[in-house]
């Protein structure tokens, strides 16, 4: 699953068998970012999907975290290049 982890707010824990998929976008919720720059889980939460995003720091943070989601099995949608790849 995934622990995330906020400042300033409540923390909070998805078990993997709830995340329906991860994926790269350029917002959430009507807030739009740098391309690529944020990671969003969709996850169930009871019988509703529900997304959340959040910017890693830097493109390497997102690369580890996505190949982090992606090595547990994730069904991620966009697979970022590792340097080994780039």
């Amino acid at each position: 699953g995934l622990w995330i982890e906020r400042v300033h707010a409540n923390s909070f824990y998805v078990p993997a068998d709830e995340i329906n998929r991860v994926r790269i976008d350029r917002g959430v919720a009507g807030t739009v970012r740098n391309k690529d720059s944020v990671i969003v889980v969709t996850f169930a939460l009871g019988t509703t999907l529900v997304d959340f995003g959040f910017r890693p720091d830097g493109d390497e943070g997102r690369d580890l975290i996505v190949q982090a989601c992606i090595a547990a099995g994730f069904n991620v949608d966009e697979l970022v290049p590792t340097k080994e790849q780039s």
